[in-house]
């Protein structure tokens, strides 16, 4: 989905970066999710339970947002296109009109 808003020589790159983080996000995860944990387990133990409900909230967010996007570019991309083929039937009509050469 993310590869349809970068252009196709920088796809590559894209793939690269988000291979990147998915391999560096459980190093630190596991850590934060270990500290929080370890310092809310006796006034609250499902503390980390809520900060994933976050972290999800936030994911879903930058998804919605990404497909609204993804949905307007589209939109525009077809306004454009039906724009161009209005603009090449006007002409082609133009060009099969009969020229007068009238001197009058």
């Amino acid at each position: 989905m993310i590869t349809k808003l970068v252009d196709p020589d920088e796809i590559g790159k894209i793939l690269a970066f988000v291979a990147g983080i998915q391999a560096f996000v459980p190093l630190v995860s596991s850590s934060i999710f270990g500290l929080i944990y370890r310092n809310t387990v006796e006034f609250a133990p499902n503390t980390h339970y809520f900060v994933i409900a976050f972290l999800f909230l936030i994911d879903l967010s930058i998804l919605l947002a990404i497909d609204y996007g993804m949905v307007r570019l589209e939109q525009h991309r077809k306004r454009e296109e039906k724009e161009e083929a209005e603009l090449r039937e006007e002409m082609l009509a133009r060009k099969s009109r009969p020229i007068s050469l009238n001197y009058d």
